[in-house]
C-alpha cells in the first residue's frame, strides 16, 4: 500500500497499522498484545519526523506483510507487519566521491551491510572482535576499538556503521549503549567535513546526538514492525514491536 503525503497528515497513520495488525493477527488473548502500549509507542513514531524534517518535508510510506498471507512458515511460526516511511535520496557514488569509505564493525567483503545504501562498497573494513561474525567470505583490514580507530581527524570521506550492535553485544554486553554513542562520536571525528555517516539500525537517540555531532540527515529509512511469534514445541504465542532508523548524514563542519 504505497503512498506519497504532507508528513503532518501522518498523524493517524498508526491506525492504519493498527488496523493491519488487527486484520491479520488473532488478537482474541489480548494479554499478548497491549494496543494502549502499542498506539502510545506508534503515536510517537508518527509525530517525531513531522518535528525533524519539517512541516513541509514530504515522504513515501508503505506496508509489508511477511510472510504474505498463505505462505507457511517452517519451524517457530513468525509474521510480521512492517510499515515503512522514505525520506532523501543519495546514491553510493556520490557518498564515494568525498574520498576514502571506512566501515566500523564490518564483518562484510567489501560491501557495507546496509539497507539504506545497499550497493556501498568500502575502501576499510575494520570490526571490534576477531570474528567477522559469520559472514562467509569476509575481509577485515583491522581490528580496532571503535572508541580510538586508527584513522586521523577528518581523514574518512564516509563512515559505515552497518553491522555494529551485534558486535557491540559481543565486545562489551553490559555497556552497548556508550559504546553506540562512542562509535558515533568517533566517527564524527574521523569524517571530514562535507563527508557522510551512514548509519543503519539505529534509534530516535542515536539520530538525535548525530544531530548534536554537526551532521544534517540526506536519507532516511524508518521501519516500525509489529510481530507475532508461535513457538510451535511450546505453543507459546508473543507479539513485539521493533522501531528502526537508517540513514546517511552529512557532516556539516
Amino acid at each position: 500500500m504505497p503512498g506519497e503525503t504532507p508528513l503532518p497528515s501522518h498523524e493517524n497513520l498508526h491506525q492504519d497499522l493498527l488496523h493491519l495488525v488487527g486484520r491479520e493477527f488473532d488478537l482474541s488473548d489480548t494479554t499478548f498484545f497491549k494496543r494502549e502500549e502499542a498506539e502510545k509507542i506508534l503515536r510517537h513514531v508518527d509525530s517525531w519526523l513531522p518535528a525533524k524534517l519539517g512541516p513541509d518535508a514530504k515522504i513515501d510510506y508503505d506496508y509489508e506483510i511477511d510472510p504474505p498471507r498463505g505462505e507457511e512458515t517452517t519451524d517457530d511460526e513468525y509474521r510480521s507487519i512492517t510499515q515503512t516511511f522514505r525520506w532523501g535520496d543519495i546514491d553510493w557514488p556520490t557518498v564515494h566521491g568525498a574520498g576514502t569509505a571506512v566501515e566500523f564493525a564490518g564483518p562484510t567483503e567489501r560491501r557495507a551491510d546496509s539497507h539504506i545504501l545497499p550497493d556501498a562498497k568500502p575502501d576499510f573494513v575494520t570490526n571490534v572482535t576477531h570474528s567477522p561474525l559469520g559472514m562467509p567470505g569476509a575481509k577485515l583490514d583491522a581490528i580496532a576499538d571503535v572508541r580510538q580507530m586508527p584513522l586521523a581527524h577528518n581523514s574518512a570521506g564516509s563512515v559505515h556503521i552497518s553491522a555494529l550492535n551485534g558486535a557491540l553485544r559481543e565486545f562489551e554486553p553490559d555497556h552497548e549503549s556508550d559504546l553506540r554513542d562512542a562509535a558515533l562520536q568517533e566517527a564524527a571525528r574521523v569524517i571530514k567535513p562535507g563527508g557522510y555517516l551512514v548509519w543503519d539500525g539505529g534509534t530516535q537517540q542515536d539520530y538525535d546526538l548525530i544531530e548534536k555531532l554537526g551532521f544534517r540527515p540526506v536519507k532516511l529509512v524508518v521501519e516500525t514492525r509489529i510481530y507475532e511469534a508461535i513457538q510451535k514445541q511450546s505453543d507459546e504465542r508473543y507479539f513485539g514491536l521493533e522501531h528502526t532508523l537508517h540513514g546517511v548524514f552529512q557532516k556539516l563542519s
